[in-house]
């Protein structure tokens, strides 16, 4: 039986994304908590209101300036905007994670290119879409500025 080496390398990148992974879920398995407890409440007002209560709001000269349903649509809104910047968030984290442990392995900083053809030459990698993941990182940190016009 051949002899299996430890890849500390692959172990530490592996258990790094691993922790970014965990990190995304928390983030987002919190925000959906939340989405879904104010969708719970909005249905408990749509029901007090349904069953004779009186509305929560403000009226002027008999007409309704705001409603309490509209609050927690606005709420809704903003934690659906909030998942979104957090996925952008990590993206960018996961992207950075990658050229931070790269530029470790070869002892120095480099342009992804560089980066990406020391790792193919050692052996690990990486993806061939890890460049499209560069550009996205890229443009979601610069928009169009970032030489990944395709994205647009």
């Amino acid at each position: 039986m051949a002899a299996l080496t430890f890849n500390f390398v692959s172990y530490a990148f592996e258990s790094g994304l691993k922790m970014v992974e965990r990190g995304y879920v928390a983030a987002r398995d919190a925000i959906l908590t939340e989405i879904d407890l104010i969708e719970a409440q909005a249905r408990s007002y749509q029901q007090h209101v349904a069953d004779g209560g009186e509305p929560i709001g403000e009226w002027e000269d008999g007409y309704l300036l705001w409603d309490q349903s509209q609050l927690y649509e606005a709420e809704i809104s903003d934690a659906h905007e909030v998942l979104y910047e957090v996925r952008k968030t990590f993206i960018i984290a996961l992207y950075h994670f990658w050229e931070r442990a790269a530029a470790a392995w070869k002892g120095s900083e480099g342009s992804h290119a560089e980066l990406a053809e020391y790792c193919r030459q050692e052996g690990y990698g990486p993806s061939p879409e890890l460049d499209a993941v560069r550009c996205l990182a890229n443009f979601l940190k610069h928009g169009s500025n970032s030489r990944c016009d395709w994205l647009d």
